[in-house]
């Protein structure tokens, strides 16, 4: 039998062997359901602190469960199942979309670490033998060859105890994985830089990290956008 929790896996392996030996069917299945509600939880905390973070960025229920992917009648449940548990109202909800209360303001600047803090977790727990740290990038496909390919290749001679995590993608995409701790690094030409973070410019090829030179290029300027 395959263990549910994959972090115990091993442990719940074996308890399954000797449970099994002894005919204790009903505390294995016990074991089970409970390893099981545990991870389950957890992953539904963190859904529900992404849908709440996602109809703050949107500005609607709906374009939430558009992004994110699910029904609107899922969202809603989700914010409702949160403000339960909070004891407070997030959003008022009107023609206009979804606003946030003064809880919901306050509450966001949690939402948003909890799920950063669990990105990070992930990065970590999933570094490979030998290496120290993990960092998680993400840049625009013009901007691989040479530039992001070049950077890999000395970031494995100058720091090969860090390991890297290294994707394609779209701008807004990009930027919103960049917001809720997916990514540690973005590399986008002409960002719009967001609250929490911080931008290094500089020209492709020629101006110095942390100069201004690139930022008077208008259409070579490449920015690099980092959490601060």
């Amino acid at each position: 039998m395959r263990s549910i929790n994959s972090c115990g896996g091993n442990h719940l392996d074996l308890l399954d062997v000797a449970l099994r030996k002894t005919g204790r069917q009903t505390e294995l299945n016990a074991v089970l359901m409970q390893n099981y509600c545990t991870e389950r939880e957890a992953r539904m905390d963190i859904d529900r602190a992404r849908t709440f973070l996602e109809i703050v960025h949107s500005g609607s229920f709906l374009k939430a469960a558009d992004r994110l992917h699910v029904t609107q009648t899922t969202v809603s449940a989700r914010i409702r199942t949160l403000e339960e548990e909070l004891g407070r109202q997030l959003f008022i909800r009107n023609r206009n979309g979804a606003q946030l209360t003064p809880a919901g303001r306050e509450f966001e600047r949690f939402a948003q670490s909890f799920v950063q803090i669990w990105e990070r977790a992930r990065h970590q727990l999933a570094i490979p033998s030998g290496r120290t740290s993990v960092v998680a990038l993400g840049g625009e496909l013009s901007l691989w060859n040479p530039l992001l390919l070049d950077w890999l290749v000395w970031m494995k001679n100058a720091r090969p105890e860090i390991a890297i995590q290294a994707q394609v993608g779209v701008p807004d995409q990009l930027l919103e994985q960049l917001r809720t701790g997916v990514l540690d690094i973005a590399v986008l030409y002409a960002p719009k830089l967001l609250p929490g973070f911080r931008g290094r410019a500089s020209r492709r090829g020629a101006a110095r990290p942390g100069s201004d030179h690139g930022q008077r290029r208008g259409t070579s300027r490449l920015q690099r956008l980092c959490l601060c």
